[in-house]
């Protein structure tokens, strides 16, 4: 019993943390007090050092080699090796839907997707409309249905969620920017225009 507590706590910590950095408790680049986080959840030190050894095989923390654990923080180089990422994951993804037959279930898909981001846009919740905009990127591995892709993408929608919120935070225009070149893509998609669509990817990224 002593374990499932133990992992209950531990997962409890890894939800708490991870909410922190989304919410921007903590702000890219700032240390973790891990003794301080300890009293603030009145745990030991341990289910917070392994939730922490797990947000940073997430790749939202990293620690140094003086032991201290701080939220990454962006470069122009790491941003750029993310971005190419994405873009090459879902430009692969959409050729593979064309030669698949899936273009039409992608653009149902999308056309959804695209509903939620703009009401959450409407209602000024700035928080879940980044988890949409990565929600309508997701749909060309939703429609493609290929399991390990998915999988990859998961793996990296935690550090894409910080990369998105840094960008509409540098420029508030940038949330309404986004809407109308997801617009734009899910008009391609439908119209079968698919050179279009591979160019508004790379555009969009």
């Amino acid at each position: 019993m002593s374990k499932l507590r133990r992992s209950s706590m531990r997962e409890q910590c890894y939800e708490i943390i991870k909410e922190k950095i989304f919410r921007q408790v903590y702000d890219l680049g700032e240390d973790i007090n891990i003794l301080a986080l300890s009293n603030e959840l009145s745990v030991s030190n341990t289910p917070v050092r392994e939730a922490l050894s797990r947000l940073e095989a997430d790749g939202l923390v990293e620690s140094s080699l003086n032991m201290k654990t701080k939220v990454i923080s962006f470069n122009e180089h790491n941003f750029h090796e993310m971005v190419q990422t994405i873009t090459i994951l879902l430009d692969g993804a959409y050729v593979h839907c064309i030669a698949e037959n899936k273009v039409a279930l992608l653009g149902y898909f999308l056309s959804q997707s695209l509903k939620k981001q703009q009401a959450c846009l409407d209602a000024k919740d700035f928080y879940n409309f980044i988890f949409e905009t990565l929600a309508f990127d997701r749909c060309f591995l939703d429609a493609l249905g290929n399991a390990r892709l998915i999988s990859v993408f998961d793996s990296l929608s935690n550090v894409l969620f910080l990369m998105f919120r840094m960008n509409h935070q540098k420029d508030t225009n940038q949330r309404e920017l986004c809407i109308e070149e997801h617009k734009k893509i899910v008009e391609a998609v439908e119209k079968n225009q698919h050179d279009e669509v591979r160019k508004l990817l790379t555009r969009h990224f």
